[in-house]
């Protein structure tokens, strides 16, 4: 999950929107988000099954910001201000959800 992350914030530093050293440039990147999406949504699947409430939920706030960095991207946005994945949101989103337990006992992240 976090490599569609890494690649959306790449991504928003070729478009001067993010201080990531390593530019990639959005046509570049498109397949590999694709594929990165794909792996994605089955571990989110596989959330939504076996994760405890809390973890869900720390989920869909992540997928949330997750979506707003796609849509910044996908537009093409050059405002470093509005970027979504500003200071605050920075480490959190790189992190993903925090590791917690799922309701039988399973440690997932």
């Amino acid at each position: 999950m976090k490599s569609a992350v890494s690649l959306l914030f790449r991504v928003g530093a070729h478009l001067g929107n993010d201080g990531n050293p390593h530019l990639l440039p959005p046509q570049e990147a498109a397949p590999r988000l694709g594929d990165a999406s794909q792996t994605r949504d089955l571990a989110w699947e596989e959330m939504l099954l076996l994760g405890s409430p809390e973890v869900v939920e720390a989920g869909r706030a992540w997928a949330r910001a997750v979506a707003a960095m796609e849509r910044f991207v996908r537009d093409g946005t050059r405002d470093p201000g509005a970027w979504p994945a500003g200071a605050d949101a920075s480490s959190r989103l790189q992190q993903g959800p925090t590791r917690r337990t799922c309701d039988h006992g399973d440690s997932i992240r």
